[in-house]
């Protein structure tokens, strides 16, 4: 009873439960302040404290949900679904650009059209490919999808080869042209003593 009453009587616009509350001792016009601090203690813990938690705790649940939201539309609209490689990697190395490859080379319905055929073909008619690839469902193994790998973008290895042989053939090229460049000083020097003798 005791908790209904000051439930009842802290959230009315009254004074809340002091203005409910009366000091049987207490003489008209005298304050006690034992009495004003409970009475304010109380409407600010209660009407103060607590509902700002219960808001605090609300935007802060609001605030993890929309964070959340925000992580897998990106997700959604910048990493490939198959190979998990980001919009920007794939739109620095690869021609085709992010949206080729996810609708052409990485295209998601096609691996789910791919799995449907192998369920209903008849395993005695599998290729090796289709045999490997139906165990690894069967299996929960995904390690058959090429992640972290795109047949659009070359290789780093590769890449780092490519360029070393490329920085190989314009080192051979620049020695090339030391060689041809001292023979054309040593000519023009040639021919100018020889225009400088005759005069």
């Amino acid at each position: 009873d005791c908790f209904i009453t000051t439930w009842d009587q802290t959230f009315k616009g009254n004074g809340a439960v002091g203005s409910f509350l009366e000091d049987p001792n207490q003489a008209e016009g005298v304050v006690n302040l034992g009495r004003f601090f409970f009475d304010n203690l109380f409407k600010i813990v209660l009407a103060i404290v607590v509902i700002n938690m219960l808001a605090g705790i609300i935007i802060d649940t609001f605030g993890a949900l929309k964070d959340l939201h925000q992580k897998k539309n990106n997700d959604l609209y910048n990493i490939c679904f198959i190979c998990g490689i980001d919009r920007e990697k794939l739109e620095k190395s690869s021609e085709s650009g992010f949206t080729y490859h996810i609708k052409r080379e990485h295209y998601m319905w096609n691996y789910l059209f791919y799995r449907a055929y192998l369920e209903s073909k008849d395993e005695t008619e599998f290729s090796g490919t289709e045999s490997y690839v139906k165990e690894k469902i069967g299996d929960y193994d995904t390690s058959w999808f090429p992640i972290g790998k795109a047949m659009c973008i070359k290789d780093e290895e590769e890449d780092s080869n490519e360029k070393a042989e490329l920085l190989e053939n314009v080192s051979q090229s620049m020695s090339e042209l030391r060689a041809n460049l001292g023979d054309i000083v040593a000519k023009i020097n040639t021919i100018v003593d020889q225009t400088t003798n005759k005069h």
